[in-house]
């Protein structure tokens, strides 16, 4: 059997290129380890090699996050990620929202 990406990634690749903002292949690459499982920030930066600060950025294009400057919640057009506090701990999980699951299953 032959593997077709075209078929499998092609909605995946067009929700990317549609949104508005910076959505970057680091921000499809932190998508796809957290639809893995649910991951930490710094278990993104070891799996990616990148900076905490660059994997911040690529996951605000996909989670609601906090806009001090105007004092209100900037939502993204796709709201794939959720960030969820550790339990007991410092920090937060990032998880595969139910419309991250929808574009991943097609």
């Amino acid at each position: 059997m032959t593997w077709h990406p075209y078929g499998e990634l092609t909605p995946l690749l067009k929700a990317f290129r549609s949104t508005e903002g910076s959505s970057s292949l680091l921000a499809l690459e932190c998508f796809l380890l957290c639809a893995e499982k649910p991951r930490t920030i710094a278990e993104l930066e070891s799996l990616t090699g990148c900076t905490n600060g660059r994997i911040n950025r690529a996951v605000r294009t996909m989670t609601p996050w906090f806009n001090p400057e105007t004092g209100e919640v900037v939502r993204p057009r796709l709201h794939l990620i959720q960030r969820r506090r550790i339990i007991c701990g410092k920090g937060h999980r990032l998880h595969i929202t139910a419309a991250g699951r929808k574009l991943l299953n097609g």
